[in-house]
């Protein structure tokens, strides 16, 4: 497959007009790897993460025409790959995603000083349902896969203050879900 000087958003833009018929594959196989890889950090299952970043180029090659350069195109892409990976965790209940829930309560059992980690797994991940997907995936990557800011930018393509703004208002999120249950 040949390459392109041109930036994603460039290729794009080619995608949408008709003018390359190679800028779709260019595009895809420019970010296969980060796309596997991403997937793999949060099923870690290769297999799985193989099928998922098969299923979230499926999804770009479907909704290419939505992508409308308000962000990068790799926090586009990124935010189908939260959303699909997600998804996957959500539906399979993997042993992550509640080694995630358990991380969650001791942070906020620490930050609340409370009974936090009173809380059953099963209303932790409800109250994780209640969080906003991109936010649910910055948690993920900090608590499961004890990135920082910083490799969580790498990962999303979203600034350092933007993130620690996200988890910011995750964790209060959930704060809020948690005075909920108590009361």
């Amino acid at each position: 497959m040949p390459t392109s000087p041109l930036s994603d958003e460039a290729l794009v833009q080619q995608i949408k007009e008709g003018a390359d018929p190679r800028a779709l594959g260019i595009l895809l196989q420019r970010h296969q790897a980060t796309v596997v890889q991403a997937c793999h950090r949060l099923v870690k299952d290769r297999d799985t993460a193989q099928d998922l970043s098969q299923e979230v180029f499926m999804r770009v090659v479907i909704r290419i025409e939505e992508f409308n350069g308000r962000s990068s195109f790799s926090t586009w892409l990124h935010s189908i790959v939260q959303n699909r990976c997600v998804d996957h965790l959500r539906r399979t209940k993997r042993p992550m995603l509640q080694d995630l829930s358990r991380r969650i309560i001791d942070t906020l059992a620490e930050e609340l000083e409370d009974e936090a980690e009173k809380l059953t797994l099963e209303q932790v991940l409800t109250l994780l349902e209640e969080v906003d997907g991109q936010d649910k995936y910055l948690l993920l990557l900090k608590y499961e896969q004890g990135f920082t800011a910083q490799e969580i930018r790498q990962a999303t393509g979203l600034s350092e203050g933007t993130i620690k703004m996200r988890l910011h208002r995750a964790k209060a999120r959930l704060r809020k879900l948690l005075s909920q249950v108590r009361q």
